[in-house]
């Protein structure tokens, strides 16, 4: 094949891999010394470029697949750690940890945690409780929950002197 011909088949494959409708590119193969060369070299060095800035946003696209199924899970927890030379993505990529991190701080760590507690509560059951927590709705549930325990036992001591109060009422009903 002539020099301009591999050119010419090297630019249509790399805008090919550009326009993503190829998954992979090869160098030009071509080791001249002219300006067909000189521009080969070029050309191969720019497929490198793109080859890399490709291959780092593919890892931060499935960093943030990653980070989203733990959230999916309940996880809050989870932050996504791949970077790019490209600076837009990596601003996304700050915002949507910045976010994380917000969620975190004020709803909790473990969205299953705080369902089951509460579905607990919902059955009268309070003898449960958020562990470890940190996030503003995880320690305002556990606040909740002292204070509901609290009034359910002074419920039972109401009960209790009520009780007594009715026996006395009953042994003085009798005595009349």
């Amino acid at each position: 094949t002539m020099p301009m011909e591999k050119i010419e088949l090297g630019l249509v494959s790399f805008f090919d891999y550009l326009n993503r409708n190829k998954d992979s590119i090869k160098p030009i193969n071509l080791d001249s010394k002219d300006e067909i060369g000189i521009m080969a070299k070029l050309v191969n060095s720019n497929i490198d470029n793109v080859k890399n800035s490709i291959e780092q946003e593919k890892a931060i696209v499935n960093d943030n697949i990653r980070v989203v199924n733990a959230v999916k899970n309940g996880n809050l927890t989870q932050r996504v750690l791949a970077h790019s030379d490209n600076p837009e993505l990596n601003k996304l990529t700050m915002t949507f940890n910045e976010m994380l991190e917000i969620f975190e701080k004020k709803i909790g760590s473990n969205l299953n945690q705080i369902v089951d507690v509460l579905s607990q509560y919902s059955n009268y059951n309070f003898t449960i409780e958020i562990n470890n927590a940190k996030g503003e709705v995880e320690l305002n549930i556990n606040s909740l929950r002292k204070v509901i325990v609290q009034m359910l036992k002074i419920n039972k001591e109401d009960s209790v002197n009520l009780s007594g109060v009715e026996k006395e009422l009953i042994e003085n009903i009798h005595k009349l």
